[in-house]
Order: structure tokens, then C-alpha cells, then sequence
């Protein structure tokens, strides 16, 4: 789960560097599209993680805070 988590996370910021390099506007926005799923990939693979245990309700509550910012409560 572990490699997989990292796989994901590191495939994010390839793309986006990928993107970056790219005109098509059609391509451009395909590869953020895959960003946006491997976040969701890594987001699931954390949930699953926590539900078995293996990550805190601290250490969830970090990633979502760096995933999608601070919450206003």
C-alpha cells in the first residue's frame, strides 16, 4: 500500500511538470485530469489505511488538510 501511495503522490506532480510543457490546451487538460485522479487514488489508499488502522485520525486529518486546505470550523 505503501509503494502504491508514493506511485500515486509522484505521479501528481509528474503530470502537472508534464502539462507545463505542452500547448495542446485538449492535452493540457487531460493530464490534469489524471493528476486530479491519482489524488483521489492516494486520498482512497489513505482512507483505507485509517480504517484498518494502520494511520491515525491526526495523521488523516493532515493529508485531507493538504489535499483540499484547512476547514472553517
Amino acid at each position: 500500500m505503501v509503494q502504491q501511495i508514493r506511485r500515486g503522490a509522484l505521479s501528481v506532480h509528474l503530470n502537472i511538470a508534464k502539462r507545463c510543457s505542452l500547448k495542446s490546451p485538449p492535452e493540457r487538460k487531460r493530464l490534469l485530469e489524471v493528476s486530479r485522479g491519482c489524488i483521489v487514488e492516494v486520498d482512497t489508499a489513505m482512507g483505507i489505511a485509517h480504517e484498518l488502522r494502520y494511520k491515525t485520525d491526526d495523521e488523516v486529518r493532515q493529508l485531507e488538510e493538504y489535499l483540499v486546505g484547512p476547514s472553517n470550523n
